[in-house]
C-alpha cells in the first residue's frame, strides 16, 4: 500500500480558457494568476506568438483562450488555433 499524498483537487485537470490581455496592436499578455507565471509577448501576431510559447510549455492545443482589450471581452480562440495563424 503507497502513501502517497496529493492536495485535494489536484488529480482534476484544470480546463479554465487562458486568459489574455491584448495592449495595443503588438502585445500581448496571460493574465492567469494560477499558471503560476504571467507570459507576455510584444511584436508582429503577438497573440499567435504568444500560442505558440504557451505550446512550448506544455499547454493543450485545444486549450481555450479568452482575449480581452481594455477589459472588455472581444472574442475566444483555442491555443492550436490561435498558433497556426504564426506559421
Amino acid at each position: 500500500m503507497t502513501n502517497a499524498c496529493c492536495a485535494e483537487g489536484a488529480d482534476v485537470p484544470d480546463d479554465r480558457p487562458i486568459a489574455v490581455v491584448l495592449f495595443g496592436s503588438s502585445f500581448a499578455a496571460t493574465a492567469d494568476e494560477k499558471m503560476g507565471r504571467n507570459i507576455s509577448v510584444s511584436g508582429h501576431n503577438a497573440v499567435a506568438r504568444l500560442a505558440e510559447h504557451l505550446l512550448a510549455t506544455g499547454h493543450d492545443k485545444s486549450q481555450e483562450m479568452t482575449l480581452y482589450r481594455g477589459g472588455v471581452f472581444i472574442a475566444k480562440t483555442t491555443v492550436g488555433h490561435a498558433a497556426k495563424s504564426f506559421t
